[in-house]
């Protein structure tokens, strides 16, 4: 496994407040757009990129695939503040970025993230 380090992560630029906002609990996920014909090499390859989420910091990960449309799949998992899905990314290897190329080859479209901020509600 090749173990060094991969250039800084450049994710999008959100702009949250001191505060509360910036420790909310964030939640991740990952549409993927896949070959029908690559289903079952896409489900193996993502139990490696499980391992490396839960491995840099993620909880709670979680694949599905949707309902009505082949080959669409979401991958889900959740880190406790956006600094630290910041501190996650810078967290990844060489090997892991393998890992996550190797699973976006297979995708018909490049994966489209999306990010949520946790809300509490009281009952």
């Amino acid at each position: 496994l090749d173990r060094s380090a991969v250039g800084p992560w450049i994710g999008p630029e959100i702009v949250l407040s001191a505060g509360a906002e910036r420790s909310r609990q964030l939640m991740v996920r990952i549409e993927y757009d896949i070959c029908e014909d690559a289903s079952d090499e896409f489900a193996i390859a993502m139990a490696s990129v499980r391992r490396i989420r839960l491995r840099t910091g993620g909880r709670h990960w979680r694949l599905s695939e949707a309902a009505g449309l082949p080959g669409r799949y979401y991958e889900e998992f959740v880190v406790a503040s956006w600094d630290d899905h910041r501190q996650q990314m810078g967290r990844l290897v060489a090997s892991d970025r393998e890992f996550e190329e190797r699973v976006w080859s297979m995708a018909v479209a490049p994966p489209i993230t999306h990010y949520a901020l946790r809300v509490d509600v009281s009952s």
